[in-house]
């Protein structure tokens, strides 16, 4: 596929330059435990992130953070001050700053980390979930501010996991969720993993796939219920004619309970009272069900917000944070302080100042500046043409894209990252991962 879509671009347009990245969007809210002034987007050019409480923004590439285009790793932010990335490479860690990235240890290198998780009672403890096709996956925890990493079990199954989620009422009690891949002889099996014992050891509990589910996705557990949680049956993304099921179990994974089918879910976060929120964004073209679904204790689902496509969910200050389009929305961040009814501008790409800033021991600034310009071109935040120096602006995209190159003078007004964003509306998106916040 990345392949397929490099060619179409060079076809389409006669550029200098390298093809960008994905369009620009912000798929993740990364909220710091304890420090209110620190706070970073996870968006698909790099990672956007404020130490002043919104002063200023800076940005970290996805070049400097070896990430591959066609992913959308989550990053988590520890009490100390570290990101935490789990990226198809590996685990990395970097500072606050955003300037030194690296693999802690060898054994979470060159292996897919797929997701993450604060312990609910210990927000310095940090698990992670391997999840390398053909390999024996496992999940593996750290104490020390991602320095150090144990498993906690002997290697699982060579499955693909998705995700991972604890009980916020017991931390002993850890669920997984993932895929069988079809073979010659068997189709492909969705399933739930639980453990009672901080993941010493695991039950596996199949789950019925409908004829369109591709992957299951944990979305929640019940603050109160251990037993309680709720996932996402995600549909094949390259067909637009079925949709993500959101089922409920009230047994701890052994029995399920349709409650919404919409078309692409992105969220689910929880209220102190009880109340649980529930977000899709816009598919593109036909229009389908998107916004933000509520429901009361006692009460029923409500489709409260049926006009902003949300592409993540986060509970910050006691206010609902979404991540949304900053073209249909006029904002890459809102916040709803009426219970998800309205959102208001938080951030957008104009705010940024460019690439992280660091001292001349980092390769992280140089490495990012080279997508400046293509952000900036990508955003239209100027008239920054090819040959626009990295301080023409900031914005969306990504340099290095997908590392294909047209011959010839400039001659197109299309940004690429707008081609890209036409053939995402196809039906035929680069897989979103992980668009849900969790800490």
């Amino acid at each position: 596929m990345r392949a397929l879509v490099c060619g179409l671009l060079v076809w389409m347009v006669a550029s200098q330059a390298s093809a960008h990245g994905r369009f620009a969007a912000t798929y993740q809210i990364i909220q710091h435990p304890a420090d209110a002034d620190v706070l970073a987007f996870n968006t698909t050019f790099g990672i956007v992130f404020t130490q002043d409480g919104g002063v200023t923004y800076h940005w970290v590439c996805r070049t400097a953070l070896n990430i591959a285009a066609t992913e959308d790793p989550p990053a988590f932010l520890t009490p100390e001050g570290t990101f935490l990335a789990a990226t198809f490479r590996g685990l990395q860690r970097g500072p606050t700053s955003g300037c030194d990235w690296n693999y802690p240890v060898p054994e979470l290198e060159r292996i897919v980390i797929i997701d993450g998780i604060f312990a609910p009672d210990d927000e310095g403890r940090f698990y992670a979930l391997t999840s390398s096709g053909g390999v024996t996956n496992f999940v593996t925890v750290t104490d020390d501010d991602g320095v150090s990493w144990t498993p906690t079990s002997a290697p699982i199954e060579p499955i693909l996991f998705e995700s991972i989620l604890i009980a916020p009422s017991n931390p002993d009690r850890i669920y997984l969720s993932g895929v069988y891949p079809a073979t010659g002889d068997t189709e492909r099996e969705t399933f739930v993993h639980r453990s009672d014992d901080d993941g010493a050891t695991w039950e596996r509990f199949p789950f019925e796939r409908s004829e369109e589910g591709f992957s299951l996705e944990l979305l929640a557990v019940d603050p109160a219920d251990e037993d309680r949680l709720w996932v996402r049956e995600v549909h094949d993304r390259f067909r637009d004619d079925f949709f993500d099921r959101v089922l409920r179990s009230d047994d701890g994974g052994e029995t399920w309970t349709p409650i919404l089918t919409v078309h692409t879910v992105t969220g689910m976060v929880f209220g102190p009272d009880g109340t649980y929120y529930l977000s899709a964004r816009n598919p593109g073209l036909p229009v389908r069900d998107f916004g933000l679904w509520r429901k009361r204790p006692g009460g029923e689902l409500e489709h409260v917000n049926t006009t902003l496509s949300l592409a993540c969910l986060a509970r910050r200050d006691g206010e609902l944070w979404g991540c949304a389009s900053t073209f249909a929305a006029g904002f890459a961040i809102g916040r709803s302080a009426d219970d998800g009814v309205t959102f208001e501008r938080v951030f957008d790409y104009d705010e940024m100042d460019g690439p992280v800033e660091c001292d001349a021991s980092s390769s992280v600034p140089g490495t990012c500046e080279v997508s400046n310009a293509d952000i900036d071109r990508d955003l239209m935040l100027s008239d920054a043409g090819p040959e626009a120096g990295p301080d023409a602006g900031a914005g969306s995209g990504g340099g290095a894209g997908c590392g294909c190159t047209a011959p010839g003078p400039s001659t197109s007004a299309w940004p690429l990252g707008i081609v890209g964003l036409l053939w995402m509306r196809r039906g035929r998106a680069l897989a979103h991962r992980r668009q849900t916040v969790r800490r």
